[in-house]
């Protein structure tokens, strides 16, 4: 591994998402830490002790630099215990059955949740917890990367989100220590939220408009993030934003074997990440009308590596197609990358939620696209679909006709069976993605940051 020469500079890196916390987070800091002491960064990475995802995943130790020194810090996280309570209600009732009635200890609990501890948490969640639940490991961690940028010699200051709350520590931090701050925003802040109330949405957007001014440059992921933001900031200095998106490793692929797609068996779909209700709903109605033309699962099996929604798997097996769909679970990375080639189709749901709008853009796309598989991207145009276009792989049906939808999937099926289910990846623009490339990129935007 190339050593990092410490030339450069000293930087201080916040971000809430850190391994071995499995969230959509973890790898920007992890392949821009990496590259970016590489390139001759001194790099400290300030994290939070624990994280509100339950899934973990050790296997991603590996992509960490082993200069990288990591602080991890702790605070209290008021929607953890909600959460607690609901999980062991669901564990209760899904040990025993449908008809399991959970023992009188998780009953109190449950009463405990809805009764009291629900409505209090939504009073402090709207008007109290602002931006969002983070706040309170911003506020109690302040000082501790106060220390750090004096103790460190910092002289830049990135930070990513969401969560918002560490772009407001960022932003406290940049005036008490003077530090060069630089803001990652894997999504944007205040577009496509869903404000309960017109007070909350003020505060937001004007924390937002403070944390942009007083940045020395703005990374996006993704252009839509950008023209959505000049939308609403006219005025903006349009040369303090940069496009930086997610990508993929290429040394995960060593161990993806390259596999022929073979014209015998069903049309295997594979789907990464959680399926919703509201956005899969429209795949369980064009599973239905396959079944309804005759179509069985020796035709079609749509494999879920992550979660399913209950209620999406309600919704499956009350349409009668509930073999066509095998839902496996959580995956390590590690595995997950041995499983890709074993699978005909990389199957892409956008849409039908606030963070699937139209400027999104999903960070599984780009080890799809490196994959060299074709994609049924089942969603709605806009920023996804633009960026898949150019690679030579996607098939798109939209989110709200499962007839369509359905069609593709025939399509598909014929072309397997006549041995003619073969993609054309356009090689040159997939490597652009590539995270060396990227954090690149990156680091090149932070350099020029004085």
């Amino acid at each position: 591994m190339p050593q990092a020469n410490n030339q450069k500079g000293s930087l201080l890196f916040v971000s809430i998402d850190f391994p071995p916390a499995r969230t959509s987070g973890i790898y920007r800091p992890v392949f821009f830490t990496r590259y970016l002491i590489e390139a001759g960064w001194k790099v400290t990475l300030l994290t939070g002790a624990s994280h509100l995802s339950t899934v973990m995943d050790e296997s991603l130790y590996r992509e960490i630099h082993p200069e990288l020194e990591i602080v991890r810090a702790s605070a209290p996280m008021p929607r953890a215990i909600t959460g607690k309570v609901y999980e062991k209600y669901r564990k209760a009732t899904e040990s025993g059955g449908a008809a399991a009635r959970p023992p009188l200890k998780v009953r109190l609990f449950v009463g405990l949740k809805k009764y009291l501890l629900s409505p209090v948490f939504r009073v402090v969640d709207n008007f109290l917890l602002i931006p969002d639940n983070y706040i309170i490991w911003a506020i109690k961690n302040l000082w501790k990367s106060y220390r750090i940028i004096r103790s460190h010699n910092v002289t830049h200051l990135l930070v990513t989100s969401p969560p918002q709350s560490v772009q407001i520590m960022g932003l406290v931090l940049s005036y008490l220590t003077g530090v060069r701050y630089i803001t990652d925003f894997r999504n944007s802040w205040t577009d496509n939220q869903p404000y309960r109330y017109r007070i909350r949405e003020k505060i937001e957007k004007s924390l937002e408009r403070r944390v942009l001014k007083r940045s020395k440059a703005v990374i996006n992921m993704s252009s839509g993030d950008v023209d959505r933001l000049l939308a609403r900031m006219p005025d903006f200095p349009r040369e303090k934003l940069h496009v930086v998106t997610n990508g993929y490793n290429e040394w995960d692929f060593a161990d993806c074997p390259e596999t022929a797609i073979k014209p015998d068996g069903p049309l295997t779909m594979l789907y990464v990440g959680t399926m919703y209700t509201h956005s899969g709903d429209s795949t369980a109605e064009a599973l239905k009308l396959l079944a309804g033309d005759g179509f069985t699962a020796a035709d079609f099996q749509l494999t879920v590596i992550g979660f399913a929604d209950r209620s999406f798997e309600k919704l499956v097996e009350e349409y009668g197609v509930g073999d066509m769909v095998v839902n496996r679970g959580f995956m390590n990375h590690d595995d997950l990358m041995k499983e890709y080639s074993r699978y005909d189709v990389m199957y892409l749901l956008t849409g039908g939620t606030a963070y699937y709008h139209r400027g999104a853009l999903p960070g599984k796309i780009f080890e799809y696209m490196r994959l060299g598989r074709p994609i049924l991207h089942v969603g709605i145009e806009g920023t996804t679909h633009d960026m898949l276009k150019p690679c030579g792989l996607e098939i798109f049906a939209p989110l709200d006709n499962p007839a369509e939808i359905a069609a593709r999937m025939t399509v598909l099926l014929k072309q397997k069976r006549a041995s003619m289910l073969a993609a054309a990846p356009n090689r040159a623009y997939i490597e652009a993605y590539e995270w060396r490339r990227l954090a690149q990129t990156a680091e090149g935007i932070i350099s020029g940051v004085k």
